[in-house]
């Protein structure tokens, strides 16, 4: 007699036979073991759904038998928590439940492209627009990640020839205008950790090549007189005093 029901049993005393019955009663299932393959999961852009295993004293139950199994929620893509329900069933009763984890990655392995990587000095902010993947997918702005423009100077250490920390946050502003080394640098948001690490890619604001303006020449008038120009944003002028006479000056 394993399973539940009515048993019966047959005790022999004094030649006399006697038959006896008894309750096989239902176990809970709340005593059993579940456990997931794999235990947990770290965010990679797939579906990773475990299979789930369920034990109770040793012995491996059977789905749709000994019990039936439910998740509150579908995907298993998406970092989150995944509860199943296991619900007993023949030989058991009760109700047990455990949770599957998916848990954010590091961003530093996406690649980021840039739509520009080399500007030239115009007194304007250059900030490229990035386009973020991880695995082969597109990631979001502002979901999965978000972006921040620093000067190169704001890398605090490398490793391996890359930038590895950066100077306060990271996320500081910068206006980026200036010629020289920039970085566009992406921390993790929702399914990526935003744990100090990053992925980037450098861009370069090259200096601006200055032409030799034109100075347009005055007619004698008995006064003293100096050069019309003036400072732009590519250079800064220094005159000397002129002249009166006719002549370079």
């Amino acid at each position: 007699n394993i399973n539940v029901g009515t048993a019966k049993g047959t005790i022999t005393l004094g030649g006399a036979t006697i038959e006896k019955s008894f309750e096989i009663t239902a176990a809970n299932i709340n005593n059993a073991t579940v456990t997931f393959n794999p235990e947990g999961g770290e965010y990679n852009g797939s579906e990773q759904k475990p299979t789930v295993s369920v034990t109770w004293n040793g012995k491996t139950l059977t789905e749709n038998t000994d019990y039936t199994l439910s998740w509150d929620k579908s995907g298993f893509t998406n970092v989150d928590s995944y509860t199943v329900t296991i619900t007993g069933k023949g030989n058991f009763y009760g109700v047990k439940t455990e949770v599957f984890r998916i848990t954010p990655t590091d961003i530093s392995s996406a690649v980021v492209t840039l739509e520009q990587d080399t500007f030239v000095y115009d007194g304007q902010p250059h900030k490229p627009t990035a386009t973020v993947t991880f695995n082969g997918a597109t990631l979001t702005p502002n979901v999965d990640y978000e972006i921040n423009y620093v000067s190169s100077d704001r890398v605090m250490t490398m490793e391996n020839g890359k930038p590895k920390k950066l100077f306060g946050t990271g996320k500081e502003y910068f206006d980026c205008i200036n010629a020289g080394e920039y970085l566009a640098v992406v921390f993790g948001k929702g399914n990526f950790a935003d744990n100090g690490r990053f992925a980037y890619a450098t861009y370069t604001i090259e200096k601006a090549t200055v032409t030799e303006p034109d100075i347009a020449s005055k007619p004698y008038n008995g006064s003293l007189q100096t050069a019309d120009i003036t400072d732009t944003d590519l250079y800064t002028v220094e005159k000397n005093n002129g002249g009166e006479n006719v002549g370079n000056y």
